[in-house]
């Protein structure tokens, strides 16, 4: 990032967590946009030009790399996808994703002062989690981060 190198949130990049309240497991692919308008909470969160949140909302286009992707993954494979404040995110899975229009369209209902961002994950219960050994679990983290990769490399300067 030529501008905005120092800043974490201004890239595309790999994220798991544990979910305490859903006891889901969430590994895959996380972009943040920041605020989109300041004044700055503190140094480094407002959006730049050079953030991979913008080629995410250039790619949330039907019939786009991305939107080939994303069919891909929560038709086939269960995985879903999130946009929001991170407290009332809007989800999309295999039944109600019709195409990556709809992650641009929902990214615009949160204000441009929130905090937002996107998030393309697989879950996994706490019951599939508690029967894999460490050794499975750390492969099967690896497995989804190989399946995010191409709708990762849509949104970022340099692909991996």
């Amino acid at each position: 990032k030529p501008i905005s190198h120092d800043v974490n949130f201004g890239c595309a990049k790999l994220f798991i967590s544990a979910d305490t309240d859903t006891k889901i497991f969430k590994s895959g692919l996380q972009i943040e946009r920041g605020y989109a308008q300041g004044p700055e909470p503190y140094p480094g969160c407002l959006l730049k030009d050079d953030w991979d949140w913008h080629r995410l909302i250039k790619q949330c286009a039907a019939g786009s790399e991305l939107d080939g992707e994303l069919h891909r993954l929560l038709k086939r494979e269960g995985f879903i996808a999130e946009v929001g404040n991170f407290e009332s995110n809007t989800v999309f899975n295999g039944k109600n994703f019709k195409s990556a229009r709809q992650i641009r369209d929902a990214a615009k209902n949160y204000s441009k002062r929130e905090w937002v961002g996107f998030q393309l994950y697989y879950p996994m219960p706490e019951k599939e989690v508690r029967a894999s050994s460490g050794y499975e679990l750390i492969k099967a983290i690896c497995g989804v981060f190989e399946e995010v990769l191409p709708a990762m490399n849509c949104c970022m300067d340099v692909v991996i």
